[in-house]
């Protein structure tokens, strides 16, 4: 008989599970290289929890671990562990899906890219005789105690709302966002819908 492809049985799906996600404690989570076999343990459980649920264990341990801290805080060493050990692993998944967020009804995950504001002066520099002198200066001018040159990211941006054309894509060239560093796994309360509709009563002119 020809050979038939088989599917792992779970045994061996679970080691090869626990192998990824050991590599990605270790990659994504320096310093948990020497983690005791209870932490290896609960690798290989979080493992198994699905996106929305890992998410939901991590933001309630760290709430867990705040409370914690304001009464014992030499206690906190082993939740810190596990804390990082799971948000290692969810980035890892949320990496590896190709996406930034994890969809969840009562959390905001997502990873947060933080960026820094460049402003670069010879381009914004092109905005003079374009825009009026008493107008630009507040948003871009040369301080001469320095002597330097500095832009007013806010201020430029009102100029470019207000002129748009030319101006605007001056500003736009001019004070660009940067990404700064890796991003972050941000696990944070939703804010309340406040587009939800609201419930209403409807009076039938019943009333005695």
């Amino acid at each position: 008989m020809p050979h038939e492809p088989t599917t792992p049985e779970p045994a061996a799906q679970a080691t090869s599970t626990y192998a990824r996600y050991v590599d990605t404690m270790t990659s994504l989570a320096p310093g948990l290289n020497d983690v005791t076999p209870a932490y290896r343990a609960y690798v290989e459980m979080i493992a198994q929890l699905s996106d929305q649920d890992l998410g939901t264990a991590i933001y309630d341990m760290s709430s867990t671990l705040y409370l914690i801290e304001r009464l014992h805080a030499d206690e906190t060493q082993s939740l810190r562990d596990r804390i990082a050990i799971g948000r290692a692993a969810l980035q890892q998944r949320i990496v590896a899906a190709g996406g930034h967020a994890v969809p969840h009804p009562d959390l905001l995950i997502d990873l947060e890219q933080r960026t820094s504001i460049q402003k670069r002066i010879d381009v914004l520099r092109e905005l003079e005789g374009l825009v009026p002198e008493a107008e630009l200066r507040p948003a871009l001018a040369l301080v001469q105690r320095e002597p330097e040159w500095v832009a007013h990211a806010g201020k430029l941006a009102a100029l470019a709302r207000k002129y748009g054309g030319k101006i605007a894509e001056i500003v736009a060239r001019g004070v660009v966002k940067a990404a700064v560093g890796s991003p972050v796994l941000r696990i944070v309360e939703r804010e309340p819908d406040r587009l939800a509709p609201q419930q209403t009563t409807i009076s039938t002119g019943d009333a005695t």
